[in-house]
C-alpha cells in the first residue's frame, strides 16, 4: 500500500490546514511512520522522498512538503525508540505538567511572600538612594569649596570668639573702673581732701562703734577737742598757701603721736578731734601736754620758722558722757575754755614759745 502510494502520490485531503496539512492528513502521516519503524523500515523509507510526492509533481510548496516529510519521520523516530526511554518521556511530560500545577498552587499560597519581598526591595532602594546622597555630601565636604566653607566657618568662629574675649576684657576693665571710682568717691565722702585725714561724718560712726565697745567691755574712752591758735594771722600773713601747709602738718603730726587704735579726724577749718580708746582719766592731762608739745616743735612755712600752738579740751566715757555728742560737745567746751584763759594773758604770739593751754570738763554730764 505504501508502494502505491509512493508511486502514484499521497491521496491529498479536500480541506488543508493553515499550510496546505490538515490535522488528518498530519495523523495518518504519523501512523503510517510509526508502523514503517515497527516494520524496521529505515528512516530512509519516508514515502514523502519519492518522486510522486516531491513539490515538482503535486505542485505544493517546499514548505508544506517539509511539514508532511518531518511528520512521518517524527513518529519513525518515536518508534524506534526503546520502551523504557518512550515511558521516561512520557513520565517526563507528565512530571513537567505535574510541577506546572504545583507551581500555580505555590504562587497562590507565596503572594504574601512576594509582597513582603516587594516591601523589601523598595526599602532596598530608598537605602540605596540615600546612601548615594551622603556620599555625595561627603564628596562635597571633601571638595575644595567644601573644605573652603569649613575653613570660613573656623575663622568666623575665630572672629567671634576674639570678639567676645574683647568684650569681656572690655566689661572686666570698666568693672574695674567703675568700682575703682566708687571706692575713690566713697574714700572722697569720709576723707577730708586738704589733709587725708576722716572727715567728720566717720567721726560719728568711729566714735559710736567705739562707745559700744567700751560699754559692752567696761572700758574708757575719752574724746580730745583741738583747735590751732592765731591760725588767721598766718593766713593773713603767709598767705591761705602757708596756712594748708600748716593744717597738712599738724594733721602728720596728729598720725605719728597717736595710737593705731585712735581715730585722727578734721572737724572743720583748724579744729581736730581724737578719739581714744581703752585710756584712763588720770592719763588724759599728760596725753593733752603731750600732743600739744609735739605739734608746737617748729616748722617751715612760707620761709619762715613757725611754732604752731594749741588749744586742747578733753572729755571722757562713762564719767563726764555716755554718748557721742555730749562727748564731743564737752572736749569742745573745755577747749573754748582754755583758749579764753590764754587770751585774757594776752598771750596770742603765734611765733612765740610756750606750752598749750590744755582744758578739761569738771565732772559736769549732759
Amino acid at each position: 500500500m505504501m508502494k502505491q502510494r509512493g508511486k502514484a502520490g499521497l491521496k491529498r485531503p479536500h480541506h488543508s490546514g493553515p499550510h496546505g496539512l490538515c490535522a488528518i492528513e498530519r495523523a495518518e502521516l504519523h501512523r503510517q511512520g510509526a508502523k514503517a519503524a515497527a516494520r524496521g523500515e529505515p528512516s530512509g523509507a519516508n514515502p514523502m522522498d519519492s518522486a510522486a510526492n516531491l513539490p515538482q509533481a503535486t505542485g505544493e510548496s517546499a514548505g508544506v512538503w517539509q511539514l508532511r516529510r518531518d511528520a512521518w519521520h517524527s513518529a519513525h523516530r518515536l518508534q524506534s525508540q526503546p520502551a523504557n526511554e518512550r515511558r521516561a518521556r512520557k513520565g517526563d511530560e507528565a512530571s513537567v505538567v505535574h510541577d506546572a500545577r504545583r507551581g500555580r498552587d505555590g504562587e497562590r499560597a507565596d503572594k504574601p511572600s512576594r509582597h513582603r519581598l516587594v516591601g523589601l526591595r523598595r526599602e532596598i532602594s530608598d537605602a540605596q538612594d540615600t546612601l548615594a546622597g551622603l556620599q555625595i555630601a561627603i564628596a562635597t565636604a571633601l571638595s575644595d569649596k567644601g573644605l573652603q566653607a569649613l575653613s570660613d566657618v573656623a575663622q568666623e568662629n575665630e572672629r567671634l570668639s576674639a570678639a567676645l574675649d574683647e568684650v569681656n576684657r572690655r566689661a572686666e576693665s570698666e568693672a574695674d573702673t567703675a568700682h575703682a571710682a566708687l571706692q575713690d568717691a566713697v574714700r572722697a565722702s569720709e576723707t577730708d581732701p586738704l589733709t587725708r585725714l576722716p572727715n567728720r561724718t566717720v567721726l560719728w560712726d568711729r566714735l559710736a562703734h567705739d562707745l559700744a565697745l567700751a560699754t559692752r567691755h567696761g572700758t574708757p574712752l575719752a574724746v580730745f577737742f583741738l583747735d590751732l591758735d592765731g591760725f588767721k594771722r598766718i593766713n593773713d600773713r603767709l598767705g591761705h598757701g602757708a596756712g594748708d601747709q600748716l593744717l597738712q602738718h599738724v594733721a602728720g603730726v596728729l598720725l605719728r603721736t597717736m595710737r593705731a587704735s585712735d581715730t585722727v579726724c578734721r572737724f572743720g577749718g583748724d579744729e581736730f578731734v581724737i578719739v581714744a580708746n581703752d585710756t584712763p582719766r588720770d592719763e588724759l592731762p599728760g596725753l593733752a601736754h603731750k600732743i600739744s608739745e609735739a605739734v608746737s616743735a617748729p616748722c617751715e612755712l612760707a620761709g619762715e620758722t613757725t611754732y604752731p600752738r594749741l588749744s586742747i579740751g578733753f572729755s571722757s566715757f562713762p564719767k563726764d558722757a555716755t554718748e557721742a555728742k555730749g562727748l564731743v560737745r564737752l572736749a569742745d567746751a573745755a577747749m573754748y575754755d582754755a583758749k579764753r584763759r590764754r587770751s585774757e594773758r594776752h598771750d596770742l604770739d603765734v611765733a612765740g614759745l610756750g606750752a598749750a593751754e590744755v582744758g578739761a570738763t569738771h565732772g559736769r554730764r549732759t
